[in-house]
């Protein structure tokens, strides 16, 4: 009998950083990640989908987005921001941004 074991990386907000030795993520301020991966692998099948990504979210790949909320908002990475006005927001329907 055979265990395979993958050791992660995280930082303090739980965005995955390191992945089994093989693969580093670098991420931008608004989500995008970079891999580093072994010159024969792409990095897209090392990394399983299961993972925390960014901000310790799980990534949804149809979408291209994290849920946060428990899935009461979509950040999608391409459009830099969320994909519904957020109605819980301070301050009311005069707060200063709707999509925070």
């Amino acid at each position: 009998m055979t265990t395979a074991v993958a050791l992660a990386a995280a930082d303090l907000r739980g965005s995955l950083l390191h992945y089994d030795n093989q693969l580093t993520l670098h991420y931008l301020a608004w989500g995008e990640q970079h891999l580093t991966a072994p010159a024969d692998d792409a990095g897209t099948n090392l990394l399983p989908g299961y993972l925390p990504r960014w901000q310790g979210e799980i990534l949804d790949a149809p979408s291209g987005g994290y849920s946060f909320g428990n899935g009461y908002q979509l950040y999608r990475r391409d459009i830099q921001g969320f994909t519904t006005l957020d109605t819980l927001r301070p301050g009311g329907i005069s707060g200063m941004n709707r999509y925070l």
